[in-house]
């Protein structure tokens, strides 16, 4: 036999035992479930720009099944990895529009603490001032 054709067999034998050996990538799965999870429990639902990423979290998870059935492993790994990313972003962006509104609420706070503190000053000093005229 020629080196060219023991080549050719080698390397179609050690694709098809590799095709053969691969696995579904049920770990894959399973955390691209749990992500997608934690992004809906840290509320992107309610925010626009994190249910766009949830989306299509959820989107690549379905697609991600669709081609397990068809047992193209490779892909589903693939879009699997993306889709855990989408789940990711949208966790984040769903906690940073929390965040931020917490901060805007102490701040309104704060404003609110400071005007009531000011007027408190004025109102003393006012009290004071008509007590020493009298």
């Amino acid at each position: 036999m020629k080196p060219y054709k023991t080549m050719m067999l080698i390397l179609a034998a050690t694709a098809a035992s590799a095709c053969a050996t691969e696995q579904p990538p049920a770990v894959e799965m399973m955390q691209t479930r749990q992500a997608i999870g934690f992004a809906e429990q840290s509320g992107a639902r309610n925010d626009a720009v994190a249910k766009l990423h949830l989306d299509r979290a959820i989107e690549g998870l379905v697609q991600a099944q669709l081609l397990l059935s068809e047992q193209d492993f490779e892909e589903a790994r693939d879009v699997l990895e993306r889709a855990m990313a989408d789940a990711d972003l949208a966790q984040a962006q769903a906690e940073l529009g929390a965040t931020r509104r917490r901060a805007m609420q102490a701040s309104a706070r704060l404003s609110r603490l400071r005007r009531h503190a000011a007027a408190t000053i004025v109102a003393r000093r006012s009290s004071g001032q008509a007590e020493e005229e009298d």
